[in-house]
């Protein structure tokens, strides 16, 4: 009878007796050193590589791998460590001359390396092999320092360092199960070393271990980033990292975003509820936050859901609460609205506000005499004092039916957080809860007239538990792909990845000085995300102040040719010509590439409309990074350069600012002289103001005749 047709997951049909089972073990090869040899001079030269291995012969040294680029610019090779010196002190000897005269540029050694194989059989047949062995890798935190391959298919080996080699094995194991996914649980009670428990998970070689912190400890989140560096993933319903330190916060988002460990905290907020997920995914859409408000306390929901609905007072209901296990052991912890500035401080950073915990305004429900009692029964017992300002609260609100809610507020337009005491009409949804349910309203772009609603228990051990394993669930669907925290729109800026996702931007504390008031309104929440965007990216390569510059001549470019800024936000003409005009009016006024690319990427995604708000915001976050005081200087002429030396340095013994920026603006209506406006303030040296002074004077002394 006729064979029948063989059916395999390969691509090439299966000859009798050739076995296509791809990988059938790793190995490594320790003690390895890698010696590279590079030079311009190589590229295109026949029998660069014939010197180089004849060299290795002649000094008897053995060559355990071999990897060229196509370019032909480099060689490397790896040899046991202990012919690293003499390998190397071979090859200077043999291409002295090319190295004297630049034609070979480097030849070394780096030690400490061990060499990784995947052996099988048929392995180039089967697609995906490398591609999975390297994601492994990589997934692993692991650096590969070199790639061969052979013809034969037998293996394919990569040379990475000594140190990571158990845990490489481990890593490239995923070839042999890669569809399965192993969670492994262990628990044993011992006191908590957070150093030795890091070193435990990230030398256990396995290569996807996640760090469940399910205290409310300050001392954990402070390792978060270290623990990530380490290749753990966290997973955590603990608000200290995302409501503590800004620059901590961000230090730990930025590795987020350039590696595969992954940082989940949906249980942060509402427990359970998909609050911080929903936030994301508006913002990742390109939905516009515009406020977000809830009721974030599962313990004040419950005090205000009660109080009024009899004839109880206030610090009745509170130890009602507190006998039922909705408080604290010391319900001032709850009362004083510190857990709910802490979930405000992170849906604000979440929308790309750049909040500390200390600017969330709070209005606390604790009595001013009562906050430094020493115990909690001290407390409750003296409560009852205070009931009468709790009840006018709660007759007033029903006087104009409405009720009482203790509520969080996210002001994305206004810049700030607030924790307060507010009142809502009966029909408002705020109004409608019962319990200790939580809900959160976000008012964006698309749901302004209907804000979007979340609502339900926010607080308890089964429903916290489910947002961590849900989180849990998340990272085993992440796993191998680049951190979801990013935005999908990523561009190449210089080699650095350009991120839109908004954000706040950096917050450096400074000290307050006289006469020292915030800046005008900020700029819209696009204009923010794309300036933070463009300062990050421009950081990253070490080039803030060249991008400075080019945004400095951008905005001139615009003030003085609006012929120009209306062609580029003129909705009907195409985009290729506005990027046409771009390429050269840059190449006349000199824009760096990278700035090209970005007013590029502000065409594409139909921004232009918002340029100008990208240029102040870009000014303004710049100056908060260099310690720079804006300031305008108006004068009747034209100030000279010695002048406007003279005026910056006296602005500095002002301001206290490190650098100072002056905006000269000839006002000829101001007869002689100057005005200075720097932040709310003004010296004014002009003889227009002195005049005015004078009659100023003069009117008031003939209102006193």
């Amino acid at each position: 009878s006729e064979a029948g047709t063989m059916i395999s997951d390969g691509s090439i049909p299966q000859a009798e007796g050739v076995d296509l089972t791809g990988v059938k073990g790793f190995a490594t090869i320790d003690g390895v050193s890698l010696v590279n040899v590079e030079g311009t001079g190589m590229v295109g030269v026949p029998g660069t590589a014939s010197a180089i291995f004849a060299t290795m012969r002649d000094a008897g040294v053995n060559v355990i791998m071999i990897s060229q680029a196509s370019s032909e610019h480099s060689i490397c090779f790896a040899v046991k460590a202990a012919d690293s010196v003499r390998a190397v002190d071979a090859l200077r000897a043999r291409f002295q001359e090319a190295i004297a005269a630049g034609r070979i540029s480097c030849v070394a050694a780096l030690d400490d390396c061990c060499v990784l194989a995947a052996v099988g059989s048929a392995m180039a047949s089967r697609r995906g092999v490398a591609a999975t062995m390297f994601a492994a890798l990589a997934q692993a935190n692991i650096n590969v320092r070199a790639i061969a391959q052979g013809c034969s298919e037998y293996n394919i080996t990569a040379l990475i360092d000594a140190r990571e080699s158990v845990r490489a094995l481990r890593a490239a194991a995923k070839l042999r199960d890669e569809y399965h996914l192993d969670i492994r649980l262990e628990a044993r009670g011992e006191p908590l070393d957070e150093e030795r428990f890091a070193a435990h998970l990230s030398d256990n070689f396995i290569p996807n271990v996640v760090a469940l912190d399910c205290t409310a400890a300050e001392g954990p989140s402070e390792r978060y980033l270290e623990w990530m560096r380490r290749g753990i993933h966290i997973i955590t319903p603990n608000k200290k990292m995302n409501s503590g330190s800004l620059e901590r916060y961000r230090a730990l988002k930025r590795h987020q975003r350039s590696s595969f460990i992954h940082y989940l905290y949906e249980g942060t907020v509402g427990a359970g509820l998909p609050v911080i997920a929903t936030l994301q995914h508006l913002v990742q859409s390109g939905d516009r936050v515009q406020r977000i408000e809830g009721i974030f306390s599962g313990t004040l929901s419950y005090i205000f859901n009660t109080f009024g609905t009899d004839d109880r007072p206030f610090s009745e209901v509170v130890k009602e609460a507190k006998a039922a296990g909705y408080t604290e052991p010391d319900p001032r912890d709850d009362l004083a609205g510190t857990d709910v500035a802490r979930k405000v401080t992170i849906l604000g950073r979440e929308a790309g506000l750049p909040l500390e915990l200390d600017d969330v305004a709070v209005e606390s429900l604790v009595p001013a005499p009562l906050r430094s009692l020493p115990t909690a029964a001290d407390f409750l017992a003296r409560l009852p004092e205070h009931d009468a300002e709790m009840d006018a609260a709660l007759q007033a609100a029903r006087a104009a039916g409405e009720c009482l809610r203790f509520v969080g507020v996210v002001d994305v337009a206004g810049r700030e957080g607030r924790v307060e005491l507010r009142r809502y009409p009966t029909s408002h949804p705020f109004a409608q809860l019962s319990g200790s349910d939580n809900i959160i309203a976000f008012t964006t772009q698309r749901y302004a007239a209907q804000p979007m609603i979340i609502r339900g228990p926010g607080a308890g051990a089964e429903v916290t538990a489910g947002g961590v394993f849900s989180d849990l669930l998340r990272l085993a669907a992440y796993l191998g792909a680049p951190s979801q925290a990013s935005m999908p729109v990523r561009l190449a800026f210089r080699g650095a990845p350009l991120n839109l996702a908004p954000k706040a931007a950096p917050h450096r504390p400074r000290a307050v000085r006289a006469r020292r008031v915030a800046p005008r309104a900020e700029a819209t929440q696009v204009g923010s995300t794309y300036a933070n965007a463009l300062i990050e990216a421009a950081q990253a390569e070490n080039s803030l102040e060249d991008v400075h510059s080019d945004v400095d001549a951008l905005a001139g470019l615009l003030r003085e040719n609006k012929d120009i800024a209306e062609f580029l936000s003129n909705p009907t003409i195409r985009v290729e010509a506005k990027k046409e005009l771009l390429k050269r009016v840059g190449g006349e006024v000199g824009f760096k590439d990278y700035t090209l690319n970005f007013l590029n990427l502000i065409l594409d995604r139909n921004r232009m409309d918002s340029l100008d708000d990208i240029v102040e915001a870009f000014e303004t976050e710049y100056c908060k990074l260099t310690d720079t005081q804006l300031a305008t200087v108006r004068s009747a002429v034209k100030l000279e350069q010695e002048q406007q030396f003279l005026i910056a340095k006296k602005l500095q013994e002002l301001t206290g600012s490190k650098n100072i920026k002056l905006k000269p603006v000839v006002d000829e209506s101001l007869i002689g002289g100057f005005i200075v406006e720097y932040g709310s303030s003004q010296m004014d040296h002009s003889v227009r103001g002195q005049l005015d002074q004078i009659t100023s004077g003069m009117k008031s002394a003939a209102e006193k005749l």
